[in-house]
C-alpha cells in the first residue's frame, strides 16, 4: 500500500487509502500525515476533514499516547468540514458522537441538534442527545430524545437500553423492564442490559 501511494502522489484517494490502512494498524502519526497529504490535493473536500477528525479520534481513544491536543485538532477538522458543507447531517452526527466521548456535553448536544435539524430521522443523533441529557440529569429531555431514537432506529439494543435507563432513574420500573426486554430481544448477551435487568429484579 505504501509503495502504491509513492507511485501515485497526486491522487488524494491513494493517500486516504494509506491513512485508513495506517490507522487500522495503529500508526496514527502516519495516518495523519497521509490525510494531510490528501487534503493538500483537495483542500475543499469536506469528507477529507471528517476523515481526518476520525483519525484524531482513533489516536485519542485507541493510543496510549492520546492527548487532549488531539481533541482540539479533531474539533477544528469537524468545524472545517461543516464550513465547507453545512448541510451534511452525518458530519454533525459524527461530531456529536466524538464530543460526547471526549466529555464535551454542551458541544455534543449542539451538534446532535444540528444533525436532527438537517435530518429529523437521525436516530443516532437523538440517542447522542439522550445519553448526554441523561449524564446531565435531565431525565425528561433524555426520555424524549430516546423515544425519538428508538422510533427511527428500533433495531438498536443500545437505544432501548438508554430509554430503559431513563425509566429506571425516574422510578418507572415497569416501563424500564419492558425497554430492557426489548434491548435483550435485539441482543440477548448485551452486558449493560443484563446488568440493568439484574437491578430491576432485586
Amino acid at each position: 500500500m505504501l509503495r502504491l501511494v509513492q507511485h501515485q502522489p497526486q491522487r488524494a484517494s491513494y493517500h486516504v487509502a494509506m491513512a485508513l490502512t495506517a490507522a487500522r494498524m495503529g500508526s496514527f502519526a502516519l495516518a495523519e500525515q497521509a490525510m494531510q497529504a490528501a487534503i493538500a490535493l483537495r483542500p475543499n473536500d469536506p469528507v477529507l476533514y471528517t476523515q481526518l477528525a476520525g483519525v484524531y479520534g482513533q489516536a485519542l481513544f485507541e493510543s496510549p499516547n492520546g492527548s487532549a491536543e488531539k481533541v482540539e485538532m479533531a474539533y477544528r477538522a469537524y468545524d472545517k468540514a461543516i464550513a465547507l458543507a453545512p448541510t451534511i447531517a452525518l458530519t454533525s452526527q459524527r461530531y456529536a458522537d466524538f464530543a460526547l466521548r471526549s466529555g464535551n456535553g454542551a458541544l455534543a448536544l449542539a451538534q446532535a441538534q444540528r444533525a436532527v435539524d438537517l435530518d429529523a430521522t437521525d436516530g443516532i443523533s437523538f440517542a447522542i442527545s439522550g445519553w448526554t441529557e441523561l449524564q446531565n440529569g435531565n431525565l425528561d429531555m433524555a426520555q424524549d430524545a430516546f423515544l425519538q431514537a428508538v422510533k427511527w432506529r428500533p433495531d438498536s439494543a443500545d437505544f432501548h437500553l438508554g430509554l430503559a435507563t431513563v425509566y429506571f432513574q425516574q422510578g418507572n420500573f415497569d416501563a424500564a423492564g419492558q425497554a430492557v426486554q426489548q434491548s435483550l430481544m435485539l441482543d440477548p448477551a448485551y452486558p449493560p442490559a443484563l446488568t440493568l435487568q439484574l437491578h430491576l429484579e432485586e
